[in-house]
């Protein structure tokens, strides 16, 4: 029943009833569950902040299956070479600043 769910910090009656119609959780077990998961995260109005206080408050464990994982040096490199290649044909996107550029022409780096 979303009252057992409205008991948890951060979850009020609208979102109780959200989460409950988007994830058929009807539990604090189930809550807990979809938190740990990262099902809660999908759920409109639930950011990752919530999601966590959730974890918190129900003694869960995070699980790392959901995060993403950090660029390898190696694609840092070539994102880094290619920005520099483009750089140097003159081919990257400008942009003009609106501030204190009354020419309207793009920014230069000093």
């Amino acid at each position: 029943m979303p009252d057992d769910l409205t008991s948890v910090p951060g979850i009020g009656p609208a979102l109780a009833v959200r989460v409950r119609d988007a994830l058929g959780v009807d539990s604090l077990d189930a809550l807990r569950e979809a938190a740990e998961t990262g099902r809660l995260s999908t759920v409109p109005g639930v950011g990752h902040k919530t999601a966590e206080a959730v974890l918190d408050h129900l003694g869960g464990e995070r699980s790392d299956d959901n995060l993403v994982a950090p660029p390898s040096v190696a694609e840092l490199l070539d994102v880094d070479r290619e920005y520099r290649e483009r750089a140097d044909a003159g081919n990257l996107h400008t942009i003009a600043p609106r501030r204190n550029n009354p020419e309207g022409g793009p920014g230069s780096r000093s």
